[in-house]
């Protein structure tokens, strides 16, 4: 092989990662960021979610269910007012994207999500 060949081929493979680095940043910068209390609310007032209760023990859980596009969200609470956010997950095509679990070691409603734009 030729050294020009040989650099040719270089530079372009360089080219091609700076641009995906370039696009990847891109993303990133576009992307919004979300609490999973604020995800719980979008996801309890939108009028299409589907919501179901069961009594426990004297302790009421609810599980909300809402399909948008390509993502199914499911959100699980407990009480009557003021409800405990008990888990959160988001799925784009059957795969969880996002998981909020209240029993984690660090969980916080006010724990921030990054949604990156989905490509279809």
């Amino acid at each position: 092989m030729e050294m020009k060949t040989i650099m040719t081929t270089f530079t372009e493979t360089i080219t091609g990662t700076i641009q995906h680095i370039q696009q990847a940043i891109s993303n990133y910068l576009q992307s919004e960021k979300i609490t999973a209390l604020d995800l719980a609310t979008f996801i309890k007032d939108d009028t299409s979610t589907l919501k179901s209760a069961r009594q426990l023990l004297g302790i009421t859980y609810h599980k909300y269910e809402l399909n948008k596009d390509e993502l199914l969200f499911v959100l699980e609470t407990k009480g009557e007012e003021n409800e405990k956010i008990l888990s959160l997950t988001v799925y784009n095509k059957g795969q969880a994207i996002i998981k909020y679990r209240s029993y984690d070691r660090n969980a916080s409603p006010d724990k921030t999500f990054t949604l990156m734009p989905l490509t279809h």
